[in-house]
């Protein structure tokens, strides 16, 4: 099942920006957000006090997507995908997604991200995570 992703967020591409929108595919329980945090400031320093939350306004049983439209500087960085729920966080397993924008520029100024939450996280308040080291 295809899905369609509207974002009504205010990150619009710059000459040196790329607009890029984070899908993640990921079943949720009622209270539970799906939060972005990352290697550059635009997604947190890694300081999950700074992480992005995900909408899951199109978020269906059959389709349990996150999404998230923000502007970043064109280059690299790295991200990971967290869970919140009842003041506990949980950080998707395994290495870093590394985001690569600098072919942005032929796509319009803009790109998708489509991930699959990596499983087998620890549940963990700190940003070490025992099966995947520092965050």
């Amino acid at each position: 099942m295809t899905s369609t992703i509207s974002s009504t967020s205010s990150a619009q591409p710059s000459p040196t920006t790329c607009s890029v929108t984070f899908v993640v595919n990921r079943p949720t329980q009622f209270g539970e957000t799906i939060r972005l945090v990352g290697s550059i400031s635009q997604l947190g320093f890694w300081d999950t006090a700074n992480s992005l939350a995900l909408s899951s306004s199109n978020y269906t049983t059959a389709n349990p997507i996150w999404y998230l439209t923000v502007a970043l500087p064109y280059g690299t960085a790295q991200y990971k995908y967290l869970s919140t729920a009842n003041g506990m966080t949980t950080y998707e397993c395994c290495a870093n997604r590394v985001l690569d924008t600098t072919a942005c520029q032929a796509n319009g100024g803009s790109v998708t991200e489509q991930d699959s939450w990596q499983y087998q996280a620890t549940t963990t308040t700190s940003t070490y995570d025992s099966q995947c080291g520092n965050l």
